[in-house]
């Protein structure tokens, strides 16, 4: 979508939107790293820090208002 404004403010939403989203997929994909196994029960034994990243990662991927996704889909 900002890229079909053909704006030069339209390609910085657009860049700032696929580097957010990298830097939540790698925060997810950090987060879940010792998980292994088709059981949900698994997430109850992840530490505090990494409770607290999936949660981020994934309020920011759905465009949760004070986080980063929010902004960066707001641009967009």
């Amino acid at each position: 979508m900002g890229l079909v404004t053909n704006s030069i403010f339209g390609l910085e939403s657009s860049i700032l939107y696929v580097i957010v989203y990298m830097l939540s997929m790698i925060l997810f994909f950090y987060a879940i790293e010792g998980i292994f196994s088709d059981d949900i029960s698994e997430v109850n034994s992840l530490g505090g820090v990494k409770k607290l990243s999936l949660s981020l990662a994934l309020f920011s991927m759905a465009g949760i208002p004070p986080l980063f996704g929010f902004g960066s889909k707001y641009m967009v």
